[in-house]
Parts: C-alpha cells; sequence; structure tokens
C-alpha cells in the first residue's frame, strides 16, 4: 500500500513538472531582441513582387512596411513582429528588433513588411509593443489607401494617402539638361500622335504610386491605354527613338514604365 502510495505522489511530481516545463517552454523567449526606444513610421502602398523574373509584369499587391526612427549600425536590421488578421482588421504585434547575424555594414532602420489581401472597405490597425496599443483605421477604395488616427504616437504614419495604380496605365520619364529637353518633348509628342493613349493626373495631395517631376525628373507624365498591346508599342516606339536620335545625341535619359512595373528605357536593351 506504501508502495502504491508513493509511486502515486511520484507520478504527481511527475506531470507537475513536465507541466511547468511545458508552460514555460511554450513562452517566447525576446530577450535577445534589441529594444525599441525611439518610435516606428508605417505606410500602405502597393508594391510589386518580381523576384522570380527582372522586369516581368506583374500585378501591384497592397503592402504594409515598417521602418524604425532608431538607426543601427546594420542596414539589415529586421523589426520582429506578426500579423494577424482579426474580424475587424490587422493587428500587429510587435516584440523588437532582431540581429540577423550577417551585418549589412551601413547605417539604416529596422525594417519589416507584410502583404495584406484587402478588397475595398474600412479595417481596423492595430499596433501593439510592450503592452501599448496604437490603433488606425485603413480605407481601400479602388483608387486609394488612406490612413486616418492619431498621428503622434510612437506608431505613426509616414503615408497618410496613397494613389493606387490605375489599371492599363503608364508613366512617361524624362531627365535631361537644358540642351537636351527636345529629344523629352519630342518623344512624347510621338506618343501621343501614333498612341491611342489618354493622359490624366492624381489628385495634389498624398503619394502618387509613379515617380513625380523633381525626383530625379524633369517630365512625369501619365497615361491610360485600352489594351496592353499599347504599351508594348510605346516600348517598342521607345527603342527606335533610342537608336535612331538618342543615341546620336546623348543628354537625355527617356522611360516608359506600366501599372505592373514593366518598363522601357533609352539606356538599355528594349524590356530592361
Amino acid at each position: 500500500m506504501q508502495r502504491i502510495t508513493r509511486y502515486i505522489v511520484f507520478a504527481g511530481m511527475v506531470l507537475l513538472i513536465t507541466g511547468c516545463n511545458d508552460l514555460t517552454g511554450s513562452e517566447e523567449d525576446y530577450s535577445d531582441l534589441l529594444p525599441i526606444e525611439q518610435g516606428i513610421e508605417f505606410s500602405v502602398q502597393e508594391a510589386h513582387d518580381q523576384s522570380s523574373q527582372m522586369n516581368a509584369p506583374v500585378e501591384p499587391f497592397i503592402q504594409l512596411s515598417m521602418d524604425t526612427k532608431d538607426i543601427y549600425n546594420c542596414m539589415n536590421y529586421r523589426i520582429d513582429s506578426k500579423l494577424t488578421s482579426t474580424p475587424s482588421g490587422q493587428r500587429i504585434d510587435i516584440n523588437g528588433v532582431q540581429d540577423q547575424g550577417v551585418c549589412l555594414t551601413a547605417l539604416g532602420p529596422a525594417q519589416n513588411d507584410f502583404a495584406l489581401d484587402l478588397q475595398p472597405g474600412d479595417y481596423n490597425l492595430t499596433f501593439k509593443y510592450q503592452q501599448a496599443s496604437y490603433n488606425y483605421t485603413l480605407t481601400v477604395t479602388e483608387s486609394s489607401l488612406q490612413i486616418s488616427g492619431d498621428s503622434n504616437s510612437f506608431v505613426q504614419p509616414k503615408i497618410e494617402t496613397f494613389w493606387r495604380y490605375p489599371e492599363n496605365s503608364f508613366t512617361y520619364l524624362c531627365s535631361s539638361t537644358e540642351d537636351t529637353r527636345w529629344m523629352c518633348e519630342e518623344f512624347e509628342q510621338v506618343l501621343n500622335d501614333s498612341l491611342d493613349i489618354s493622359s490624366f493626373t492624381f489628385p495634389d495631395q498624398g503619394t502618387k504610386p509613379y515617380p513625380s517631376v523633381g525626383q530625379q525628373y524633369d517630365i512625369a507624365s501619365y497615361y491610360d491605354y485600352p489594351e496592353e498591346a499599347v504599351f508594348q508599342e510605346a516600348g517598342a516606339m521607345l527603342e527606335a527613338y533610342s537608336d535612331t536620335v538618342v543615341s546620336e545625341h546623348e543628354g537625355a535619359y527617356l522611360s516608359v514604365i506600366n501599372w505592373k512595373n514593366q518598363g522601357f528605357r533609352s539606356w538599355t536593351d528594349s524590356g530592361e
């Protein structure tokens, strides 16, 4: 009887110890992560995944990106975080900054990003860090991605309004000197005279998906086209103009890039 009693006590102790170990093991250890002290900036915008093939046409997707305001000695540090879908939106649990092991020696913030598969509507964005929550609303429409909420918090938006890529659109970009600006203007006139395209503009406020004038470009124009063949023809025309005109005079850099991030450039071979 005493032997049975001792066995029961021993078995209970084993179960208790094992249970405690299981509970301890289930808690994730973030002690090796660096703290975030100055805050985080985030943006929600459209991006392209062309990792499988350079310059392949790929449709844009919605992406949430985060950067620390803290600057580290390695530019490849990563924000250790997890994205969870909730009935009302998205929750981002932030744990700290992770050392990637191999240091890319250059100053920079820690970063991370997530793809968001969202249809038009309103969504809560809840960021959690060290028992604190920072709440925003993301409004998704066919033409824009808009963030609203208290922007004076530890986690704050870098972009409040991002205009999405219009389907079947492209941008014409050109940088030049004053003496070679005529090539930029001449080729754009050729595009308008030869193709079934219509120019459009984005609103003044917010961030454009395509580059703007002043971002290394003297001309940044935006066009709609009815079908993919029209954009391919624009690329072929740019290649021909580059071979016959730009190569003879130099000093101007022309490109056409569409909503799928496929581009044709005067300083490379066609479609590179």
